[in-house]
């Protein structure tokens, strides 16, 4: 039997489960949980759930994700019951079983999109601070139009978390784009589908484009990467966006934990000043 304890949101636990459940099925071990939900459940991922159950070991076997090699290698043969600690955000270890991940999602695919249009995807929210600038994108959207020798459709889109945003309005004013509204399922099912990609990071970022089947995936140069480096690994195209903003970028790839504290504590803030103003 193999245990673990999950952390993050959705696309966080979805790479924990397929990351356990490859490492469950090469060993024959019963997993003890995943962590699936209302919103995972509708992406009807085919987990592994067979396998033996072993004793419990005098001590703890602890492996993380530094072990995966070990895990994965034919000579380890388990004889207790053991804990992965990880969130298997592990390029290469993605990379090299891509395609045994995309065949264990079987939720209804739907048509892809034209070949020139283009969805803008925009996580901001709690980490909006790590976002590259304006003109990263303008410059991921010229990359696609040169390869494409066409201008972008009309039917163009942005999915993002903060529609208000400064950044989303300006893009949108600039590429007139049409916003996606759809939960976080609908947006990942929804980018998938899309032929040119442009993301801006993190973990919900790349599992759309890593669902997809699009000929153009473009992703911005990390700062400080708050996961693991999930994007180099694939034939995706990196851009540099550190001379569009230089200051920003020194400061998130030499200070981030004070830079990540005054942007969670302004957005504490804030939030506590909304609740308040209800009962006033």
């Amino acid at each position: 039997m193999i245990e673990t304890n999950f952390s993050g949101r959705m696309a966080n636990n979805i790479i924990q489960n397929i990351g356990l459940s490859i490492i469950a099925e090469k060993l024959k071990l019963k997993i003890k949980n995943y962590s699936i939900n209302k919103d995972i459940d509708k992406f009807k991922i085919n987990l592994w759930k067979e396998g033996r159950e072993l004793p419990v070991a005098r001590n703890k076997i602890i492996y993380k994700d530094t072990d995966y090699e070990l895990l994965l290698s034919k000579s380890f043969n388990p004889k207790n019951r053991i804990t992965i600690l990880g969130h298997f955000q592990i390029g290469e270890f993605l990379f090299k079983n891509q395609l045994k991940i995309k065949e264990m999602f079987n939720y209804k695919k739907e048509l892809k999109f034209k070949k020139n249009q283009i969805l803008v995807f925009v996580r901001l929210s709690d980490v909006a601070h790590l976002a590259p600038p304006f003109e990263y994108y303008v410059k991921a959207i010229n990359i696609i139009s040169d390869r494409l020798k066409m201008d972008m459709n009309s039917d163009s889109y942005i999915a993002t978390d903060d529609p208000k945003h400064p950044l989303i309005k300006r893009l949108i004013r600039r590429f007139n784009l049409k916003v996606f509204k759809g939960d976080r399922v609908e947006t990942i099912f929804f980018v998938s589908r899309f032929r040119n990609i442009i993301l801006t990071g993190g973990t919900f970022n790349w599992l759309g484009a890593f669902l997809s089947e699009a000929d153009n995936i473009i992703y911005p140069e990390p700062t400080y990467m708050w996961h693991g480096d999930i994007f180099s690994v694939f034939p995706w195209t990196q851009i540099k966006w550190r001379n569009y903003a230089p200051l920003k970028f020194y400061l998130l790839n030499n200070h981030f934990r004070i830079i990540d504290f005054i942007w969670v504590t302004t957005l504490n803030l804030k939030n506590l000043y909304r609740k308040i103003r209800k009962f006033i």
